[in-house]
């Protein structure tokens, strides 16, 4: 909308610069008209002079032709003595007169430039002495006819002749001089004028279809200017009426000159109820907390003539005696002198974000009693690994409280690696984690509490993001291990006690499983096989047992799974082939292994065949004896 405003007023400064050069093209133009009208004037006094010059040119040559018609008049009648040429003499006389006043007259009216006055006194004179010259020969040709024939004939009549017609001849040249000039310059300044004119006429007609031309387009922009303020004020209207905040607008007596759909909305008054109404009669509006009446926040904008920042804690009472939470803040508005013309109030109902906020407030409460409760050591760091929150377990494992928001990366009075080698604070699990933004897990430290106990600890540090994936902080999960780690040092301990005790036992111990893997071996089991320890290592039970079968009896195996111990024989096959008879007593390890225990009996197997075959001899021998024995014990018995 501003832009459009913008937009307009450059218009309106291109408009007034088209009516700028409008009027630079009508001074020109009447610059140009008045030049040309002052040049005219001058072309026609030009004009007009060159007619003078042509009309004292005619009257110097009737004056010459007079002169000549009174000689031939004068010559005539001194030679004839004829009357009738006395009759015409006179009125030549008086018309040399007339014609030399006519040309005196002009002269005074309009001298010539440069004309040699001399030489018209000059003629003046010998005019005067022709006009006597001539009524000489008149007085003597009534009287004396012969002495007017010589006085003609004499060369004072030539004379005088020759001296008008040069003088005149003179003053002729002088005049077709200047009448020659004056066409010169007549013709030239109309030459001029004309270019001026032309000239004139073609920059003032570019002007002018420049102008029109630039009208026509500002007439456009105007046009679009005008589609484009419509729309913008429909597109403003239309922004206002579906704006998702309250909007009142007033005048600057407080009273209501506009409220958009939400507005109306909110407060229950539709907007033909509140015109001109005070703005506190359809927006009241009370403390949240103390529910006492606030003071119109418009009122405030026009006292104070500054915007009044966002307001919250704020309860607006509709027209439906509804009681709704808002935040509210205005600004003034000012007309084109600066001068305060009314304001604008914007407010918006947060009436379910309160409850939202109320309910992630005590969910909040709720999470830091949980972690404070929980029975393992639990913090939280920002992204910088400055502590932020950690509970009582934390605690209870440090012997110490950090100073939340200035000690980072660990509450621990010293840390250490688990071989007991010092483990710098920027380099523990949780300054990993921040640093390269992943779990780290599984590192067991070893930490040092103030009273000098060792712990040891296995941390959990995880990092933590917001919605749009940036590192927020992180948390970390310390479980103590100690008595563990104690009780895995004792069954170590125990496990190598057993180990030893496996090793020594003079029979052979085998552990295994019920598809022939060997788990555990001594020395005595892979030296009755005939095989290395690492030879025994990849066979299975199969493959030293002579017949392949690891369960045989059925009710052995049975038994062996109800945890009984089983006492039995097998024949062991040897690497280099040779057999020998074993007794294996098994029994079923809670892992559900089998633990067997192998005995070789070779030499008892020998011993009971030995005893065997000597019973038989002895049997023999009493059977076939003739004479009778019997038996008897030490107390007599038979």
């Amino acid at each position: 909308m501003f832009k459009q405003y913008r937009d307009l007023k450059k218009w309106m400064r291109n408009r007034k610069n088209v009516l700028f050069v409008c009027f630079f093209s009508i001074t020109f133009l009447g610059t140009i008209i008045y030049l040309v009208a002052l040049k005219n004037n001058w072309i026609k006094k030009e004009y007009k002079r060159q007619e003078e010059y042509i009309k004292q040119r005619e009257a110097f040559e009737r004056l010459n032709l007079y002169i000549k018609t009174g000689e031939a008049l004068n010559r005539g009648y001194a030679l004839s003595g004829d009357t009738r040429f006395m009759k015409d003499i006179e009125p030549a006389i008086d018309s040399i007169h007339s014609v030399f006043r006519q040309i005196q007259s002009s002269l005074d009216e309009n001298p010539i430039i440069g004309l040699d006055k001399g030489q018209l006194v000059k003629l003046d004179t010998l005019i005067e002495r022709k006009i006597i010259f001539m009524r000489r020969v008149v007085d003597f040709g009534a009287n004396k006819p012969r002495e007017a024939g010589l006085l003609l004939a004499s060369g004072e009549g030539i004379r005088l002749a020759d001296s008008i017609a040069a003088t005149c001849h003179t003053l002729t040249t002088g005049y077709n001089s200047n009448l020659e000039k004056s066409k010169i310059q007549f013709w030239e300044a109309k030459r001029i004028e004309n270019i001026m004119i032309y000239s004139s006429l073609f920059v003032l007609i570019v002007f002018i279809l420049l102008s029109v031309m630039s009208l026509i387009k500002q007439k456009e922009k105007r046009q679009i200017l005008h589609t484009q303020l419509v729309k913008q004020k429909e597109l403003f209207e239309i922004t206002l009426r579906n704006l998702g905040e309250g909007l009142i607008t007033t005048d600057k007596f407080g009273g209501i000159i506009y409220m958009n759909a939400e507005a109306q909305r909110l407060t229950g008054w539709k907007s033909h109820e509140a015109l001109d109404q005070p703005l506190e009669k359809v927006y009241h509006v009370t403390n949240e907390e103390t529910g006492q009446v606030l003071e119109n926040i418009v009122s405030r904008i026009l006292r104070e003539g500054r915007i009044i920042e966002t307001e919250n804690n704020t309860i607006l009472n509709t027209k439906d005696f509804d009681k709704l939470i808002v935040t509210n803040s205005g600004s003034p508005l000012f007309d084109v002198n600066g001068n305060i013309s009314g304001s604008v109030l914007v407010f918006n109902d947060v009436t379910e974000k309160k409850k939202i906020e109320d309910k992630l407030q005590e969910r909040e409460k709720q999470y830091r009693d949980l972690i404070q409760n929980l029975p393992v050591a639990v913090y939280t760091c920002d992204e910088f690994g400055y502590i932020q929150l950690y509970n009582k377990g934390a605690v209870a494992l440090w012997g110490r409280e950090p100073e939340a928001g200035k000690e980072q990366w660990c509450g621990s009075w010293k840390i250490f690696n688990i071989d007991g080698s010092d483990l710098p604070i920027d380099s523990c699990p949780m300054a990993i984690t921040l640093k390269e933004m992943r779990p780290v897990h599984g590192e067991q430290i070893l930490i040092q509490r103030p009273d000098g106990c060792y712990r040891h600890v296995l941390p959990y540090p995880t990092p933590l993001f917001d919605a749009n994936g940036k590192l927020t902080g992180a948390v970390n999960m310390l479980i103590d291990i100690t008595d563990n780690k104690e009780k895995e040092i004792l069954i170590k301990q125990t496990e190598e006690k057993y180990h030893n005790l496996i090793e020594q036992a003079s029979d052979g111990v085998v552990v295994y499983s019920y598809d022939g893997t060997i788990y555990e071996f001594n020395k005595v089991a892979h030296e009755l096989s005939g095989y290395t320890r690492e030879e025994f290592e990849k066979l299975k039970l199969t493959d030293i047992l002579f017949d392949g079968k690891i369960v045989g009896d059925p009710g052995r195996f049975e038994k062996i799974s109800k945890g009984e111990t089983v006492l039995f024989e097998k024949t062991i096959k040897r690497k280099d082939g040779a057999s020998f008879e074993v007794e294996i007593n098994a029994r079923m390890m809670p892992d559900g292994h089998v633990l067997a225990f192998i005995r070789d009996i070779k030499e008892r197997k020998k011993a009971e065949q030995q005893i065997k075959e000597s019973e038989e001899q002895y049997r023999n021998l009493v059977e076939k004896n003739p004479a009778g024995i019997y038996q008897t014990t030490l107390d007599g018995n038979i």
